[in-house]
């Protein structure tokens, strides 16, 4: 997130907004960019359906593909840092 923190979460109705204003053919690389540039203070990305982190849901995976470690001892570890 940037240093704009944003007050409350998008509603649904400007979420679809959004999404209704996206051509189906792009829709996959227009996303993150329509969704970042109208809700300012979120960083929304893509994760495709064969994004290793959707197949080992207990696994914390980098932006590049590499396993980081374990999701709970990950948790586990920032709860501690609060």
């Amino acid at each position: 997130m940037s240093e704009e923190k944003p007050v409350r979460l998008p509603d649904p109705a400007s979420v679809e907004t959004v999404l209704a204003s996206l051509e189906a053919q792009s829709a996959d690389a227009e996303l993150a960019p329509a969704l970042n540039k109208n809700f300012p203070g979120f960083a929304f990305t893509v994760a495709t359906i064969d994004d290793p982190y959707w197949r080992n849901p207990h696994a914390v995976v980098a932006a590049d593909g590499t396993r980081l470690g374990d999701h709970r001892a990950w948790v586990e570890c920032e709860l501690a840092e609060l």
